[in-house]
Parts: C-alpha cells; sequence; structure tokens
C-alpha cells in the first residue's frame, strides 16, 4: 500500500462493532517504468484483509477514478449480496445510496445473449492484455508507455462499464475469480 490518502469506515447494521474499512492509496506510476499508474485499494473486514488490489490507469487522476467506481461496484455487490446489511455514516438510516460509485447502465436481460456478450467481453479483455505483452517484449519503453496509456481506458471500460453491470445482472456468468483480481479469466 502507498501512502494513505482515504479510510472510509463502514459496519453492518445488526454487528455495528465490527468494522469495515475501505482505504485508498495515492496513486503512484507504476513499476517498470511503462508510464501507467495504479492506485491501490484494500478492503478490510470483508474476507482477505490482506489483498491490495492495484487499480491501473493512464495517469493518476484515471487511477483515482476508476478506483472510486471499483469500490462503488464492489461496496454495492456486498451489500446485495448480504441483503443491505452494509452501513456507513451517512445517509438515510445509514444505508448506502443507490447507485454507488457510478451510474450502472440497463443491461441485457436475455441469459443466452448475456452468456455470449460476456465471453466476448472476456476475448476482448485477454486480447487487449496479450497485446500490451507483445508491445512491452519487443517495443522500446517509450512506445510500451504510450500503448498503455492508449490501451488503459479501454481495459477499465470494458471491466467497469460492461463486465460488472453485466455480472450483477447475471451473476451466474460471473467467473470463479473475477472479484480476485482483474487479470485474465479463464
Amino acid at each position: 500500500m502507498t501512502e494513505v490518502i482515504a479510510v472510509r469506515r463502514f459496519w453492518w447494521v445488526d454487528e455495528p462493532e465490527r468494522q469495515l474499512l475501505v482505504t485508498t492509496g495515492k496513486p503512484q506510476e507504476a513499476p517498470g517504468g511503462s508510464g501507467e499508474f495504479y492506485c491501490p485499494i484494500q478492503m478490510t473486514g470483508f474476507g482477505d484483509d490482506q489483498f491490495v488490489q492495484p487499480i491501473f490507469g493512464v495517469d493518476g487522476f484515471q487511477a483515482i477514478e476508476l478506483a472510486l467506481r471499483f469500490i462503488g461496484y464492489r461496496l454495492t455487490d456486498i451489500n446485495a449480496k448480504n441483503g443491505g446489511r452494509l452501513r456507513w455514516q451517512f445517509g438515510d438510516n445509514g444505508e448506502l445510496p443507490k447507485g454507488l460509485g457510478a451510474e450502472e447502465p440497463e443491461m441485457i436481460d436475455n441469459p443466452s445473449v448475456a452468456k455470449q456478450i460476456s465471453e466476448l467481453m472476456k476475448d476482448m479483455f485477454t486480447r487487449l492484455s496479450n497485446s500490451c505483452e507483445t508491445v512491452r517484449a519487443h517495443c522500446s519503453q517509450q512506445e510500451y508507455a504510450a500503448y498503455i496509456k492508449s490501451t488503459s481506458g479501454i481495459a477499465g471500460a470494458i471491466v467497469l462499464d460492461v463486465m460488472e453491470p453485466l455480472y450483477k445482472k447475471h451473476p451466474h456468468l460471473k467467473p470463479q475469480n473475477w472479484d480476485d483480481d482483474h487479470t485474465v479469466w479463464k
């Protein structure tokens, strides 16, 4: 975790003494000089307390923006899976606001189409990731940094704007390790 820039405390409505913390670290340039930045987040009290999730962006600003959207999606998902019991110090009766993190687009209702879209999006993300590795392996650091800056917004949009809302509506399609790490899913 980098220098902590924000912490927010949550709790369960029926267990107010059980603290759940979301910590956001200061964005910094990713190791290796690729030119991309990451913003680390850590959620403690939710399960794997040691795991720090890096959220990448083309610069520090985008890394923060995507990290906050990711946190919003995760908290909304955790709250929904636990009967709306998650609370914070703001809002009516401490309830989380609707659409925390970002407005969610209406998503596909048809399960068959949703499954096809899920597979296509995973394939697109994998291909995008592979293209980054190809550029890293065969081009200069400067070219790689420029390529990462050009493609990281696409990767963020695939995950946050398409896949997260799709899996919220169709949780049975969510890959088993989806909540662990947004790298490449099988």
